[in-house]
């Protein structure tokens, strides 16, 4: 128990020193087994067991995601036998699959094993393979794990394997929302006209998230929609958004060019949010499947351009379609 108050805290660390959060887990094995006993007979199916544990993610892309994590797992044990709790440490990738309908998991490290009755275990291997869904802040994971073993005084060496399910929640995250007010922010929306020399600005209050209204007006050569939001460190579509530009591709397909802009808020190192901001924008770009006859311009902003203090507001894309 002490390495897993160890592990976390250091993960607590972390997040508290970049702009990530922090992913807590609960979990419970429905099935264990260990391949061999101390003195070396042929192990078997085990009694059940839970796990606590928790992970650290970075974000590399719209659809993958990698970081570090730990877990403390229960004794092994059954009527006649009690083996070892064991402690993995590991990295973890994650990869987004069916328009993030779930995810696949991946983990691979050092078991750390103790406690052992008839003799003191080293660690060994540790792998992790399964699927995952996120529901908002929270996640829901069914893995199967394989961790080695060896007996220091029966020199023997073995593994269990299990099979379980794990509750995640993203502290990170969680934290962020609660701190956000409860009453809805307000997007300035822009469109610009471009006629000749003259310029027309034009600015739009909306209170609905992720709300992109067009803005028609006569011969206007140039148009600016802003949309917001995107969740803390987010660079994923949501459903809401996804509608929102299906009504904007009728505009973008007769455009000579798009330009997309990406930016963030002002948490996180300027060198993470650049690539955070340039992901956002790419992100609308793909789903927006625009024609090759079209030059499009993808561009990252970071921090450098708030619309003010709300997090909300400055995260957001904005999408330039020139006539």
């Amino acid at each position: 128990m002490k390495k897993l108050l160890f592990g976390i805290a250091a993960l607590v660390l972390v997040t508290t020193t970049y702009a990530k959060g922090l992913e807590v887990k609960a979990g419970y094995d429905v099935w264990r087994n260990i391949s061999k006993d101390y003195i070396g007979d042929s192990g078997g199916s085990m009694d059940q067991g839970w796990t606590l544990g928790a992970e650290y993610l970075w974000a590399s892309s719209s659809d993958y995601s990698y970081g570090v994590g730990t877990e403390f797992r229960s004794k092994i044990e059954d009527d006649n036998n009690k083996y070892n709790e064991s402690m993995p440490f590991y990295l973890v990738g994650k990869y987004d699959m069916l328009d993030d309908m779930f995810y696949l998991v991946g983990r691979g490290g050092y078991n750390a094993s103790s406690n052992v009755t008839g003799g003191n275990t080293r660690g060994g291997h540790y792998v992790g393979v399964g699927i995952g869904r996120d529901i908002g802040v929270f996640n829901l994971e069914v893995l199967y794990e394989n961790m080695g073993y060896e007996f220091k005084r029966e020199d023997q060496r073995g593994y269990h394997d299990s099979v379980g399910i794990k509750f995640g929640m993203k502290l990170g995250e969680f934290y962020d929302m609660m701190m956000e007010d409860t009453t809805p922010s307000e997007a300035t929306l822009t469109a610009i006209e471009e006629n000749n020399s003259s310029m027309i600005a034009e600015e739009m209050s909306v209170a609905e998230e992720n709300k992109v209204i067009p803005v028609v007006t006569e011969a206007e050569p140039m148009m600016k929609y802003t949309f917001i939001n995107f969740g803390l460190n987010e660079r994923k579509l949501s459903d809401k958004a996804k509608t929102d530009l299906d009504k904007l591709k009728p505009e973008v397909e007769g455009a000579k060019k798009v330009t997309v802009i990406g930016h963030t808020d002002s948490r996180g190192s300027v060198e993470y949010n650049q690539k955070l901001s340039y992901d956002r924008a790419q992100a609308v770009v793909d789903y927006l499947e625009i024609p090759e006859k079209i030059e499009v311009e993808v561009v990252g902003k970071s921090e450098s351009m708030p619309l003010g203090e709300d997090h909300d507001a400055n995260r957001r894309v904005e999408i330039e379609i020139e006539k």
